[in-house]
């Protein structure tokens, strides 16, 4: 649980009227590439398992290999929600904590804590929110059967006796609402592909036909004036020819 007590509200300090200082989340590291590969709202078990054994945690190194129970409580999550994994969920956010105990605080259920800030508690209880040595000693050597913590003896889950199977989504109405949508696939088109193709033929030679028609016209023109120039002496080749042979004979 040290990372719920590192991120509490009670150890920010408040150093703005907008914003407090807290310690830096380490699970946000991980999520961070989680969201970056997968770029999705969800993922397969074996996704998220590929994506985590090639990243570095601040306490756990690349290429660790996952222990059956917790790839046993990633699929039990996956099959809650017809085989993905929602990342921004409290079961997910709980696997994490399991599998990341030093980087990833635990998700309790909403309702059952109620973080305040030191001034807060101050306000509330009238007491210091600061603990002697003594008193941090006294309820550390307290037996379990006294303060009411039990104890985890799952040996086969590794301390598994706080995992709670409730979950609690971000947004659960639209998560619920694209697990029911089933995209229809789309038809084929060939008949309008063929069409498309053949119209932009036809067009291609209606352009070639008008741009022939218009050079005939501008080659008939210069005919006509060439052959007025030279009072009709001179064929329209001819006029070509002597000018190829007396370059001076327009001048």
């Amino acid at each position: 649980m040290i990372p719920n007590y590192l991120t509490m509200a009670g150890n920010c300090f408040n150093v703005s009227s907008y914003y407090d200082l807290c310690c830096i989340d380490l699970c946000e590291d991980l999520m961070d590439a989680l969201e970056r590969h997968i770029k999705a709202p969800q993922a397969s078990p074996s996704e998220i398992v590929t994506i985590l054994n090639s990243t570095e945690s601040a306490y756990v190194p690349v290429g660790r290999t996952l222990s059956e129970s917790l790839m046993k409580k990633l699929s039990e999550v996956a099959e809650a929600h017809s085989g993905q994994v929602p990342l921004h969920g409290r079961l997910f956010a709980q696997w994490m904590h399991f599998a990341y105990p030093n980087e990833c605080p635990y998700p309790h259920l909403s309702g059952t804590t109620k973080p305040v800030s030191e001034a807060q508690w101050l306000a509330e209880t009238g007491t210091p929110p600061i603990a002697t040595q003594d008193q941090m000693h006294s309820i550390i050597n307290m037996p379990p059967s006294t303060h009411g913590v039990t104890g985890c003896d799952n040996s086969e889950e590794e301390g598994m006796c706080m995992w709670a199977p409730e979950e609690e989504l971000v947004d659960a109405v639209s998560w619920r609402t694209a697990q029911d949508v089933v995209p229809e696939p789309v038809p084929a088109q060939p008949a309008q592909v063929g069409a498309r193709t053949v119209l932009r033929v036809c067009a291609f030679g209606a352009m070639l036909a008008s741009s022939a028609m218009v050079m005939r016209n501008v080659v008939r023109q210069m005919r006509e004036a060439i052959e007025e120039a030279n009072g009709g002496e001179a064929s329209f080749v001819a006029f070509f020819l002597r000018n190829d042979k007396d370059p001076a004979h327009n001048l």
